[in-house]
């Protein structure tokens, strides 16, 4: 399994071409209190592989991304040969670069931390 986890802020625009166009991995979005409505439509797409949290304040990117990584910990079952990817949310980095990455991590047996 491959779990990306996305924190996001005011990505309403454009967070459910994200959403699509990562619809290969599981997705955990952290929302950063945004003030429009990303979280509610990351909520509502209803896609059995999309989870999603919110903090209660502005907590910034650093912080929502460990955030994010504890809170996988808890939901996932995750295994030794599973992968952790940390993405913004804004759709900038193409699915097809995400599966290079990993496929020579593969290769070359890396571990990256």
């Amino acid at each position: 399994m491959t779990l990306i986890i996305l924190p996001v802020k005011n990505e309403a625009e454009t967070i459910l071409e994200t959403i699509k166009s990562l619809s290969d991995y599981d997705l955990l979005f952290i929302d950063d209190d945004s003030t429009d409505d990303t979280f509610q439509k990351i909520l509502h797409c209803k896609k059995k592989r999309v989870k999603v949290m919110k903090n209660v304040f502005d907590r910034g990117k650093g912080s929502t991304l460990k955030a994010g990584y504890v809170y996988s910990t808890f939901i996932y079952a995750l295994n030794p040969d599973d992968k952790i990817v940390f993405l913004d949310g804004d759709n900038q980095i193409d699915p097809i670069d995400i599966k290079t990455c990993l496929k020579q991590m593969d290769n070359f047996n890396a571990e990256v931390a």
